[in-house]
């Protein structure tokens, strides 16, 4: 009788092991999933904020041709 007790308790040992490391795994991926989402509600906030913002470029670029506005300021026909 004491060998099938012996034999019941590694299995009950294994199996809590098994759980605790299929938990473990389960919560990482939860918190992966918190941060992406987080990442997202933060690129979501910061769009919102800035709609409707007039937005320059940040480089400029050279031979895209004249700018209209002041491309013929000196009286030039074009």
């Amino acid at each position: 009788m004491q060998n099938n007790y012996d034999g019941a308790m590694r299995d009950a040992a294994t199996n809590a092991n098994i759980t605790a490391q299929i938990q473990s795994v389960k919560d990482m991926l939860a918190q992966d999933k918190i941060e992406s989402l987080q990442a997202q509600v933060s690129q979501l906030q910061l769009a919102q904020a800035t709609s409707g913002m007039l937005k320059f470029p940040n480089t400029w670029t050279y031979g895209a041709g004249y700018f209209p506005p002041i491309g013929c300021a000196c009286g030039c026909n074009v």
